[in-house]
């Protein structure tokens, strides 16, 4: 025991949860790809606000990756 295996269960389990997040933002990604996204407010259509009329929308594949990936994680945070 001690403070060194706590270390590790710790370090173990922060891996663990990085690794979910990641299968889980590659999923996301995966599955809402054929999405339509706003591209101002960024919001899943059918989700949208005021801002979103018909020439905002964009596939979410189309938009750039660390835009997907910003959306991704911030629908993780959300979980």
């Amino acid at each position: 025991g001690g403070v060194m295996q706590e270390f590790y269960e710790t370090v173990q389990r922060q891996q663990e949860y990085e690794e979910d997040k990641m299968k889980w933002l590659e999923r996301f990604l995966d599955e809402t790809a054929d999405q339509l996204v706003c591209t101002h407010c960024e919001s899943l259509k059918g989700e949208a606000t005021q801002c979103c009329d018909d020439k905002s929308w964009k596939f979410f594949k189309d938009l750039p990756l660390e835009k997907q990936m910003e959306i991704a994680k911030q629908e993780w945070e959300l979980l």
